[in-house]
């Protein structure tokens, strides 16, 4: 995040802490859009990981807003991927299943 690396080079405490608590709004806001993507859902939580470690370190009291939204977002995510995977495997198993089959029917009524 440019404006976590920007204050951090600063090395003035307040600069940085200011600096993170406005990407954190901005971070906060992004999450509560419906329409990003699996993929900018998937930056929005690790920026927000980044902020909010940087936010924790400091004992900023949205550190743990931030930290469990994209805990959440990044569990979602991964419910998802796995969810789609079992779908693909589950399709892919009833073709070959189903081309199987057909391949019996086809020597059953082949020989006679």
């Amino acid at each position: 995040m440019y404006i976590c690396n920007r204050a951090q080079k600063s090395g003035r405490q307040v600069a940085k802490l200011a600096a993170v608590r406005g990407a954190s709004a901005i971070l906060d806001r992004y999450n509560q859009r419906p329409s990003l993507n699996h993929n900018g859902r998937f930056w929005l939580a690790v920026y927000s990981m980044e902020a909010g470690y940087f936010l924790r370190r400091r004992a900023a009291a949205e550190a743990i807003h931030l930290l469990n939204r994209a805990n959440r977002t990044l569990q979602e995510l991964a419910d998802k991927t796995a969810e789609m995977s079992t779908a693909r495997v589950d399709r892919k198993l009833e073709k070959a299943a189903s081309e199987r089959q057909g391949a019996i029917w086809r020597c059953l009524t082949e020989s006679h």
